[in-house]
């Protein structure tokens, strides 16, 4: 945190420094007055954040996707990033739009934990996603073709959507 100080003297302000600030543990000294190294585990949270951070897209993305993010994360990119944060909110939500509920129940979790509540009520919420556009010159009204006619092998080969 030291180069964080000379940012800071600077007058620099950067809300990723200004956020690891606040979470980061007080520093200790020894009894010569010289800083004591973090513990392991508070050494590990604070690299989390940190590479939350640095990246907050690519490693968001990451984190949600091996359901690793925990509340301090997704409160790190919301704090320093909130374009980031959006974008990962967004890309969830379609990924929730195209495979709807019932969720894996660590899905759920890690969804629960990047949204701040429930996802089945995030994806209550949500607009229903929009259909794709037909193809121009292949619509079922152009063809005659059906649902059913589809499943036919002899429709498929004559080229029949």
């Amino acid at each position: 945190m030291g180069q964080a100080a000379e940012i800071q003297e600077a007058g620099q302000f950067v809300p990723a420094l200004a956020f690891l600030r606040t979470v980061c543990p007080p520093a200790q000294l020894d009894k010569w007055g010289e800083p004591l190294p973090l513990s392991d585990p508070d050494q590990a949270r604070l690299d989390r954040l940190f590479a939350v951070a640095v990246n907050p897209l690519e490693r968001g993305w990451a984190l949600v996707q091996s359901g690793t993010i925990d509340p301090g994360e997704a409160e790190c990119i919301a704090m320093t990033s909130p374009d980031a944060y959006q974008a990962l909110v967004s890309r969830a939500r379609m990924d929730m739009a195209q495979a709807p509920p019932p969720y894996s129940m660590w899905a759920e979790q890690t969804l629960g934990v990047l949204f701040g509540q429930p996802a089945a009520k995030v994806y209550k919420e949500a607009p229903p996603p929009k259909p794709p556009a037909p193809s121009p010159g292949k619509s079922d009204e152009a063809t005659g073709a059906t649902q059913a006619d589809r499943r036919e092998i002899s429709v498929r080969q004559k080229g029949q959507p």
